[in-house]
């Protein structure tokens, strides 16, 4: 059996490329099963972005697919956060690439994860979390941060215990379909019926549509936000089994923190692998 992975950013300068080539290697060394990555781009990746990613596949046996997605419509283009751009709406376009029709499942990432953990226990955890009824058209997990801000989460409309991070999600992409005949669609509706601003756009969006998307909670373990309560002060060591997820700081910032070694430690086998191609760092 293969798994469906995809990852989704925008990358002007190729340094973005590093960070989910980083990513990719940390769920690579913990998976022994076939995988096929799935990278979604705008026509503004650098060539020395994509060699990077090409590098981490082949040295992990991993296939890779590169999908061209197209320009976002101007109102989920502009007036977003500084934190945020056009890369975070990418991921909405999964169910509609036409590569991935015969496909059921898929787990997105965003770049700044670092995963302690075989991700094929995601398939599993989900099994087990769909319990009867309506089969769920996604998994995720609660946004742990959002209790820290539950007036925002109310202005927006939300329940900050309902709140789904949007950076880990594990989609059913045919059930995605019948519901949505387009979710990027459905993500701009949603983000326009939100009060302005919006400070998590897609987050926030995704939450608005999921009060109708049938969807499961999946445990904390497969989307460890590491700002959360200081966890960045964590040894690697107590970090195993578990799916980090750098929201917030990210691990790259300078200074480094401890809980950073296990994502940092790719740059280094990234230059090794560039260095040992020519292609340069």
């Amino acid at each position: 059996m293969t798994y469906h992975l995809a990852l989704a950013f925008r990358d002007e300068d190729g340094r973005y490329s590093l960070h989910a080539a980083a990513t990719l290697l940390t769920v690579c060394a913990h998976t022994s099963a076939a995988l096929c990555v799935h990278i979604l781009h705008d026509a503004d990746l650098p060539p020395q972005g994509r060699r990077a990613l090409e590098a981490a596949a082949r040295q992990s046996g991993r296939e890779m697919r590169f999908h061209l997605v197209p320009e976002l419509p101007p109102e989920l283009r502009e007036n977003m956060p500084p934190a945020f751009g056009p890369g975070a709406f990418y991921r909405y376009w999964l169910p509609e690439l036409p590569e991935l029709a015969g496909e059921e499942r898929l787990l997105y990432l965003d770049c700044d994860i670092c995963a302690l953990m075989d991700v094929t226990d995601f398939w599993q955890a989900a099994d087990e979390a769909a319990g009867s009824g309506r089969g769920p058209a996604l998994w995720g997990v609660r946004d742990a941060a959002m209790s820290l801000h539950p007036a925002y989460a109310r202005r927006m409309g939300l329940r900050p215990a309902d709140c789904l991070n949007s950076g880990v999600l594990l989609l059913h992409l045919p059930r995605l379909r019948r519901l949505l005949p387009s979710w990027q669609q459905a993500m701009r509706q949603a983000l326009l019926s939100l009060p302005a601003p919006s400070r998590y756009p897609d987050q926030d969006a995704l939450n608005v549509l999921c009060r109708r998307l049938p969807h499961a909670l999946l445990p904390e373990r497969f989307n460890y936000q590491m700002h959360v309560a200081a966890r960045w002060e964590q040894e690697p060591g107590a970090l195993a089994g578990r799916l980090l997820h750098y929201c917030g700081r990210k691990p790259w910032c300078v200074p480094a923190y401890r809980a950073a070694q296990p994502f940092l430690e790719q740059y280094g086998r990234l230059a090794a692998l560039l260095s040992g191609e020519g292609a340069g760092e």
